[in-house]
């Protein structure tokens, strides 16, 4: 009767467990289907997976190595709308699923079912940091597995046998994951000896848990000895739970030593005396769960690095507009995203009448200095191919993939790479990155396709924008440097005079580097452009420089300046030369001029 009473605690339990359920998932899948999508879209354009045997084998050949595949595997699905979101609220469907069926193991207490979501909810809020990979998760997940395993049997020196046998099977597969099966196995066995009253079946209980700690922790070093030579950390963690292998990843491992201590709570409140009432209960660990999400999201989810994988996704699919629409939406103040948006601009044939529209941050805005990573060196790369200087866009991106954190080769490069070198005749060299991306699931017909066009020079011509990179890339011989970037600019005008976009990312450069003096020794190769209306960024330059240079501006222009650009002119100059606090007044209304930035940004 007791019994009775206590399964029936928590108000309409299973219709509302099922509800809450559904709800959490539901609200998970949400978010990453709308909310962190460009995340996921990034993230897969960061491995490279092969369909074949090989790679399969090469991959499962390490401790761990199983997952770090699994992982792969399912992140290369990505590519696909909702696919992403759809894997990950799986898996930590799984996850939770199979926390409950322990923690339920040890007491089925109903009062106590939310808080078998605590540990997907952190891990949810852990992958919005890239650096965390999925195959940690799988990891997680899988150890899980073997754990349900384990304690379904009911003979303790049969359960002593399967740990003794999944303890280095638990290793091989999950990496690190063992350690979380080891500690399950330890707080079970733990429990369940505190039931016994014979001194010899405690006896051999605390034998086996000795025997379980010594395998546990002499396994590994074996392996490394003897098998794979690897660091300690990577030994007994593995690098697929975290892409930097020399960072102990905390997070992770605080879920292994998390679900052991929700077994002592289940085992605590195992009188129902000692549980929650109802609704109390169960508003107190809703707000736990509330808490962990929030706690999670501010530590790990970085939504102004999600802006930016927004950016660069509207980049690599060409929606020029998409991405102008994002920043008049949501002004980008990131660098990656401002290189992004003048990208935007340019290819609109825009850069010129808009682009201190929006906040500008200097030359790095236009060009993306290489770093020694690899994100500046990817993204950046981009503002290159589409101006035509292939042979630095090569360049970036080669090295953007040699300074991967995890060392590994990167479809993106790849695909780039493979055009680079087309584009350039290089063909037996791309027919090599082609190769690759026919062992790929997702980019084997892209790559299929693009190997018709090797040694085809007419159908190469004629592509749209390989065609169009073959004809305003440079002719001449130049020394590639961030910091002299004008020369280049200045070389690739000469063989394309026609060339507007490179036109305009000149006089760009000098603008955001004030540099007037250049600007206007530039400037009178804007009649040679075809614009109807001279941009306005220009106008407010000319008429700039030439009230600074000039006794008589209005009689040495030879410009089209507008009347409303005079206007805006005097109005600004009489603020910025009688007041005291001009930068404050000016922001107001000429935050978005030429002057506004020369003056105080």
């Amino acid at each position: 009767m007791k019994q009775k009473i206590h399964t029936q605690t928590w108000p309409n339990k299973i219709n509302l467990q099922q509800i809450i359920t559904l709800l959490i998932f539901l609200s998970i899948w949400v978010f990453w289907s709308f909310f962190y999508k460009y995340n996921l879209y990034f993230q897969e354009q960061l491995q490279l997976f092969l369909v074949t045997i090989d790679y399969f084998k090469q991959s499962v050949n390490t401790p761990g190595g199983f997952i770090g595949y699994l992982g792969e595997f399912f992140t290369q699905f990505y590519h696909l709308p909702l696919a992403g979101a759809t894997i990950i609220t799986l898996l930590l469907f799984g996850l939770q699923q199979l926390i409950k069926k322990v923690l339920f193991a040890i007491q089925p207490n109903h009062n106590f079912f939310l808080l078998s979501f605590l540990p997907s909810v952190w891990y949810c809020m852990i992958l919005t940091n890239e650096f965390y990979l999925l195959s940690g998760l799988i990891g997680v997940v899988m150890a899980l597995l073997f754990t349900r395993i384990y304690m379904s049997v009911s003979s303790s020196v049969i359960r002593g046998i399967c740990g003794l046998l999944f303890i280095p099977l638990v290793y091989f597969l999950t990496g690190g994951g063992y350690l979380l099966f080891l500690f399950i196995v330890l707080a079970y066995e733990i429990l369940k000896a505190e039931r016994k009253t014979a001194k010899k079946q405690k006896s051999l209980h605390f034998l086996w848990l000795i025997t379980f700690v010594a395998l546990a922790f002499t396994f590994p070093l074996l392996i490394k000895k003897y098998y794979f030579a690897t660091p300690h950390l990577q030994a007994f963690v593995s690098n697929h739970y975290y892409k930097i292998s020399t960072t102990i990843p905390f997070p992770v491992i605080l879920i292994w030593f998390c679900i052991p201590v929700l077994m002592l709570v289940f085992r605590f409140f195992r009188n129902p005396k000692k549980s929650s009432p109802g609704w109390m209960g169960f508003s107190i660990q809703l707000l736990l769960i509330l808490f962990v999400g929030y706690y999670g999201f501010g530590l790990f989810a970085n939504m102004s690095s999600e802006h930016i994988k927004g950016f660069d996704y509207q980049v690599r699919r060409g929606e020029w507009g998409k991405i102008i629409e994002m920043a008049d939406r949501d002004m980008p103040k990131n660098t990656f995203a401002v290189n992004y948006l003048n990208l935007a601009l340019a290819k609109t044939g825009q850069l010129g009448e808009k682009m201190f529209a929006y906040w500008q941050a200097g030359k790095e805005g236009l060009f993306m200095p290489y770093n020694r990573e690899h994100l500046s060196a990817m993204l950046g790369n981009e503002v290159f191919y589409q101006l035509g200087l292939v042979n630095v866009s090569q360049q970036y991106i080669f090295e953007s993939m040699e300074a991967t954190p995890d060392l590994q080769k990167t479809v993106r490069a790849i695909k780039r790479l493979a055009e680079t070198n087309l584009i350039n005749g290089q063909y037996e060299v791309a027919r090599k990155y082609l190769y690759k991306l026919k062992q790929t699931f997702f980019y084997r017909k892209w790559a299929k396709e693009t190997e018709t066009y090797l040694y085809n020079e007419e159908k190469i011509n004629q592509h749209p924008d390989w065609g169009e990179k073959r004809r305003i890339r440079p002719s001449h011989d130049y020394f590639f440097s961030i910091d002299h970037i004008d020369q280049i600019l200045m070389v690739s005008l000469h063989d394309n005079p026609q060339n507007k976009m490179i036109f305009e990312y000149l006089m760009a450069y000098y603008l955001v580097t004030k540099d007037v003096k250049n600007f206007m020794n530039f400037i009178p190769r804007v009649r040679d452009m075809g614009y109807e209306i001279l941009p306005v960024s220009y106008q407010e330059a000319i008429l700039y420089v030439l009230g600074l240079y000039s006794k008589n501006p209005e009689k040495d222009n030879t410009f089209p300046i507008s009347e409303i650009t005079e206007t805006k002119l005097r109005d600004y100059a009489g603020i910025y030369t009688s007041s005291r606090n001009a930068k404050q007044l000016l922001k107001k209304k000429y935050w978005n001029t030429y002057w506004y930035y020369y003056h105080f940004r």
